[in-house]
Protein backbone atom coordinates (compact mmCIF):
# COMPACT_ATOMS: atom_id res chain seq x y z
CA UNK A 1 0.00 0.00 0.00
CA UNK A 2 1.04 3.09 -0.60
CA UNK A 3 1.24 6.20 2.18
CA UNK A 4 1.02 9.79 0.09
CA UNK A 5 0.58 13.70 2.65
CA UNK A 6 -2.66 15.23 1.98
CA UNK A 7 -4.38 18.51 2.83
CA UNK A 8 -7.18 18.18 5.40
CA UNK A 9 -9.26 20.75 6.84
CA UNK A 10 -11.10 19.84 10.01
CA UNK A 11 -15.10 21.05 10.73
CA UNK A 12 -13.49 24.63 12.35
CA UNK A 13 -12.15 24.99 8.82
CA UNK A 14 -8.47 24.30 10.06
CA UNK A 15 -5.79 23.07 7.73
CA UNK A 16 -3.39 20.29 8.03
CA UNK A 17 -1.17 18.50 6.24
CA UNK A 18 -1.18 14.35 7.49
CA UNK A 19 -0.40 10.84 5.91
CA UNK A 20 -2.89 8.93 3.81
CA UNK A 21 -2.99 5.52 3.09
CA UNK A 22 -4.34 4.50 -0.40
CA UNK A 23 -5.39 0.88 -0.88
CA UNK A 24 -3.96 -1.01 -3.78
CA UNK A 25 -6.62 -0.26 -6.47
CA UNK A 26 -5.23 0.03 -9.51
CA UNK A 27 -7.80 1.12 -11.36
CA UNK A 28 -6.90 4.78 -12.78
CA UNK A 29 -11.03 5.34 -13.10
CA UNK A 30 -11.50 5.45 -9.70
CA UNK A 31 -11.11 8.81 -7.88
CA UNK A 32 -7.92 9.39 -5.80
CA UNK A 33 -10.22 10.24 -2.65
CA UNK A 34 -11.82 6.60 -2.88
CA UNK A 35 -9.06 5.34 -2.81
CA UNK A 36 -8.16 6.43 0.82
CA UNK A 37 -8.28 3.37 3.13
CA UNK A 38 -7.48 6.22 6.13
CA UNK A 39 -5.64 8.97 7.42
CA UNK A 40 -3.46 9.55 10.42
CA UNK A 41 -3.77 12.53 12.21
CA UNK A 42 -1.74 12.82 15.80
CA UNK A 43 -0.61 9.14 15.67
CA UNK A 44 -4.44 7.82 15.12
CA UNK A 45 -5.53 6.21 12.21
CA UNK A 46 -9.16 7.65 11.06
CA UNK A 47 -10.98 5.73 8.61
CA UNK A 48 -13.92 7.07 6.06
CA UNK A 49 -17.46 6.97 6.05
CA UNK A 50 -19.77 6.87 3.18
CA UNK A 51 -19.48 9.95 2.33
CA UNK A 52 -15.95 9.93 2.57
CA UNK A 53 -15.53 12.23 5.21
CA UNK A 54 -13.19 11.22 8.14
CA UNK A 55 -14.66 11.17 11.93
CA UNK A 56 -12.45 10.56 14.68
CA UNK A 57 -14.04 8.15 17.13
CA UNK A 58 -12.34 9.72 20.32
CA UNK A 59 -12.87 13.67 20.02
CA UNK A 60 -15.89 13.70 17.25
CA UNK A 61 -13.73 15.88 14.68
CA UNK A 62 -14.49 15.47 10.80
CA UNK A 63 -11.94 15.63 8.16
CA UNK A 64 -12.39 16.48 4.51
CA UNK A 65 -9.23 15.79 2.18
CA UNK A 66 -9.15 18.97 0.04
CA UNK A 67 -5.88 18.29 -2.16
CA UNK A 68 -3.02 16.43 -2.24
CA UNK A 69 0.86 17.78 -1.04
CA UNK A 70 3.09 14.49 -1.81
CA UNK A 71 5.44 16.06 0.33
CA UNK A 72 8.25 13.21 1.44
CA UNK A 73 9.11 14.77 4.58
CA UNK A 74 6.27 13.83 6.48
CA UNK A 75 6.23 9.88 5.41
Amino acid sequence: MNKITVMIKDQEENESIVVAQLNDIEDHEVPFFKRVEHIEVEGREIFPNMDFIFEDELDGKTYKIISVVNDKRFI
